[in-house]
């Protein structure tokens, strides 16, 4: 097979991460419908689509050899079986198909691309509906990935009589288009020293000297954050995820959107803040008392690249870290209205966001290229105490509405995404996307026994109502 390139710093990140069975998946699902009864998604409409996707899109045809060395190579497929990444279920609830698809491993790391298609029937029999999920490891893409898969599939499936690819599931692609660099590639993803010592403090120096020089997240007299249970459990060979899927309104949505730009925030910053506020009220009536959270937002660094890379799969993100704190008057049973005080920590939040997203310089992710080891330092990850609460991820709004000038009917109505559990990561993943003109879709992902609690389920479930309600009531 053809060597493209060794794998980028993020890339040897997760590809470690994969091979430990330490990562699972990330997950789009897009709800397709036709309003032409007699249209139908079949597999050979399946896999017309998904050729025309492998020939615009060069990471479906990319494989990683060596991957269990720290110089990993990533290398073009030169056939590829569309039946062994095709599944069809019989299964119509979103919640069970993501948690499915998450705990099916990817297989043959080294012999095939790690992708796969799950479609399902929706339990919509009005008009021909299907629920497409695309299942990829995070080595070499990311969550916006995800969404430009589903705007290439889509056009495909609307063009598709006048793709002329043959029959069967097997293909050679021929495409011509690259693989996108590896992020520091594309862009200069420089750190200043200011930024890179504190990591290397807290590293290597004991938490009283960080603490005394100013480089420690916490601060004397400081209540301690909530970051799930005190003991990670180990993984045997392949990390359990459970998800909890909820939908909010397009209405609801539409009225705190408006309440955002009425406060000068983005829905972003409102969802972590709302989030840590349901933690601590939900984690208050089951006796356990915290008031400060840190949130891991995830930040999509293509805005910062050249235009050429916007519209490409590739695994481009960074984080940004926070504390917040919250008032114990939040604590009170049934209140969820947001004070100003409230709407002034969503703002800070909001402008943090804004300021990180816009550059490459001091990003989390720039700081990989000082690792030496990092099956050694993702082992580490696994096995230390969690430093999060949780992780937040908004891929924003898909617009799959019809088209005029295509040749079919599909459009995509709405739009969910979910990510594995990440056993070197926080407690769970806060994971958000919603369709043009659909409900806003929140998908909790966890690993099983991390959050510490004895009702885990039942605590997901309380804390995700909890957040509606507050959404409720900045909507009024």
């Amino acid at each position: 097979m053809e060597v493209i390139r060794p794998a980028g710093n993020n890339e040897r990140r997760c590809i470690v991460r994969d091979v430990l069975g330490l990562y699972g998946s990330i997950i789009s699902v897009g709800t397709y419908r036709s309003q032409n009864a007699k249209q139908d998604l079949s597999k050979d409409t399946i896999f017309k689509a998904l050729k025309q996707c492998i020939e615009e899109l060069s990471t479906l045809s990319t494989i990683v050899n060596d991957s269990e060395t720290e110089t990993p190579q990533l290398v073009k497929a030169s056939k590829i079986d569309l039946e062994q990444h095709v599944h069809f279920l019989d299964q119509t609830d979103i919640q069970a198909l993501l948690e499915q698809a998450h705990n099916n491993p990817l297989t043959e790391y080294e012999a095939r691309p790690q992708w796969r298609l799950y479609i399902t029937l929706t339990a919509d029999v009005s008009s021909p509906s299907f629920h497409v999920a695309f299942a990829t490891s995070h080595a070499l893409a990311d969550g916006t990935s995800g969404l430009i898969f589903h705007k290439t599939f889509l056009a495909a499936l609307r063009n598709s009589s006048q793709l002329s690819f043959a029959a069967g599931p097997v293909f050679s692609p021929t495409t011509h288009r690259s693989l996108p660099p590896a992020l520091e590639q594309a862009g200069d993803l420089s750190i200043s020293w200011s930024f890179l010592a504190g990591p290397l403090l807290e590293e290597f120096f004991p938490a009283w000297l960080n603490r005394l020089l100013g480089f420690s997240k916490d601060k004397p007299g400081s209540s301690k954050p909530w970051c799930g249970a005190a003991t990670k459990p180990s993984v045997e060979a392949f990390v359990e995820t459970a998800v909890h899927v909820t939908a909010v309104s397009p209405e609801i949505l539409l009225s705190a959107l408006a309440a955002c730009r009425k406060h000068n925030a983005r829905l972003t910053g409102l969802l972590n803040y709302l989030t840590c506020r349901a933690l601590a009220r939900n984690l208050h009536v089951r006796g356990r008392e915290y008031a400060r959270f840190i949130t891991e937002t995830a930040l999509d660094l293509r805005r910062c690249l050249p235009d050429e890379y916007h519209e490409s799969m590739g695994n481009f993100p960074s984080a940004i870290s926070e504390t917040v704190d919250i008032p114990l008057s939040s604590l009170e049973a049934g209140k969820h209205e947001l004070v100003s005080s409230d709407w002034e920590a969503v703002q800070t939040t909001t402008k943090l966001l804004s300021e990180k997203s816009s550059t490459l310089a001091d990003q989390a992710t720039g700081l990989l290229k000082f690792l030496s080891n990092y099956r050694e330092w993702t082992i580490k990850q696994a096995t230390s105490p969690m430093e999060a609460s949780f992780g937040m991820s908004n891929l924003g709004t898909f617009d799959g509405s019809s088209k005029d000038n295509a040749d079919s009917s599909w459009e995509v109505t709405d739009m969910v995404f979910s990510q594995s559990a990440d056993a070197t990561g926080p407690p769970f993943n806060l994971n958000v996307a919603s369709g043009k003109h659909g409900s806003l879709m929140l998908v909790l992902s966890w690993m099983t026994g991390v959050l510490g609690v004895e009702d885990e389920r039942l605590f997901v479930q309380d804390v995700m109502q909890d957040v509606v309600a507050q959404l409720q009531a900045v909507s009024a």
